[in-house]
């Protein structure tokens, strides 16, 4: 949506203070610890743009707290498996040859939207290691959660979403998002999944040399969120709705939501 149009909706301008006041009233406090997902043209005109986003948030978790992002280089794979926009195969090598080794502070994020991209450049914001599936954290703990995030699975119990898991008491952020943008999610696919039938390759520093490395994963499929979050918000599991800006938000807590996707993807996969 461009800016104009995003004026044209927005009922009054959204500040630091708005902000603030709105995750306050979703239920945000200091000392929480919450894996955030936007959508920022839902939120309405904001003066500051992403950066008063992130203002907000970080006053209202304070440094007690810790704020993670997905930080997802997708760019930093192979070729021949890109679709928009898909690049001639003569172009395989040459891209594969010279694409540049992930350096989580320089490869720029793709995909997740702008808010998390700034998010990673902010001072004192730590990133994980993985070259394709890289998260951001900031505050208390966030050395621990982005610590040694293992190669594959890239979204398992060693990742930061595993971490987040063990520290049980994390809390989800959507704010003009929906389940399909949820990340954690996938924490849950590699709880059930039996297999990894997909191939990942990225460009990465080994022992201070760049090679291009593949590995196997999980085949990781959103096409079962919705259907996740509409059974979940039938459930009577714990969710705060609310308004960030004019957008649609919820704020749930991470290891129940965890928990009821693992049951619900085991169950899919027996039928």
């Amino acid at each position: 949506m461009n800016e104009k149009r995003i004026i044209q909706l927005t009922q009054r301008p959204n500040t630091i203070n708005s902000l603030v006041r709105d995750f306050k009233e979703l239920g945000l406090k200091a000392g929480d610890l919450v894996i955030a997902h936007f959508s920022m043209s839902k939120i309405g005109w904001i003066s500051g743009g992403a950066e008063a986003v992130i203002l907000a948030l970080k006053e209202v978790i304070t440094e007690e707290g810790a704020i993670v992002m997905p930080a997802q280089s997708a760019g930093n794979s192979d070729p021949q498996e890109w679709e928009n926009p898909a690049v001639p195969k003569e172009w395989f090598d040459v891209i594969r040859e010279s694409m540049p080794a992930y350096d989580p502070k320089t490869t720029q994020t793709r995909g997740i939207g702008v808010i998390p991209e700034l998010f990673r450049t902010f001072p004192n914001v730590l990133r994980s290691n993985h070259p394709h599936a890289s998260f951001s954290a900031l505050g208390k703990l966030s050395d621990y959660i982005i610590d040694n995030h293992e190669l594959s699975p890239m979204f398992g119990i060693k990742s930061p979403l595993g971490k987040l898991y063990q520290i049980k008491n994390a809390k989800v952020l959507l704010v003009g998002t929906d389940f399909q943008t949820c990340t954690a999610l996938h924490l849950s696919e590699t709880f059930v999944y039996p297999k990894m039938d997909q191939r990942i390759c990225s460009a990465m520093l080994i022992d201070g040399k760049r090679e291009w490395v593949c590995f196997d994963d999980f085949d990781y499929n959103i096409d079962l969120f919705p259907e996740i979050e509409r059974l979940y918000f039938k459930s009577q599991l714990p969710y705060t709705k609310g308004k960030v800006g004019q957008a649609n938000t919820y704020l749930l807590p991470y290891n129940e939501l965890i928990d009821f996707g693992t049951d619900y993807i085991k169950n899919y996969l027996k039928k």
